[in-house]
């Protein structure tokens, strides 16, 4: 059944019943990628020392809706953020797509007392941290 124009005519109740209009890029129903739409930061490259821990990132801040330009974070406070609870994931931002990213991984801190390592789960154990971020 449709209208004048051959579109279809949704009742009220079946409006409610489908759980609404799928509108692509407005629709609020889940998919899964909702888990990496949901973290602080992007890290885009890493500067290693001669023991594979990191000892600079740079990455990229969320800040409400948009991103900050790309920043440097030391270790230490990279991992007293995800330490609070801050989730990063590894990737690299797309040219002239501003907040658009490539994403790699998530990363995690593995490790107990003064021992924690920075891992993602692409590369679990390792004596290299996080070894998908290219250097610079």
């Amino acid at each position: 059944m449709g209208n004048k124009w051959g579109l279809p005519f949704f009742s009220p109740s079946q409006f409610h019943e489908n759980g609404g209009f799928n509108m692509g890029l407005f629709s609020r129903k889940k998919n899964a990628s909702d888990e990496f739409k949901k973290f602080d930061g992007v890290i885009e490259a890493v500067r290693r020392g001669t023991d594979g821990e990191i000892n600079i990132a740079r990455y990229y801040e969320r800040r409400g809706p948009t991103w900050s330009d790309h920043m440097l974070i030391n270790r230490d406070d990279l991992v007293r953020r995800v330490k609070k609870g801050e989730k990063f994931m590894v990737g690299e931002r797309q040219p002239y797509l501003g907040g658009t990213f490539s994403l790699i991984s998530p990363v995690h801190l593995t490790g107990n007392g003064g021992k924690e390592k920075l891992v993602t789960a692409n590369s679990p154990d390792g004596k290299i941290e996080i070894r998908e971020a290219p250097l610079f």
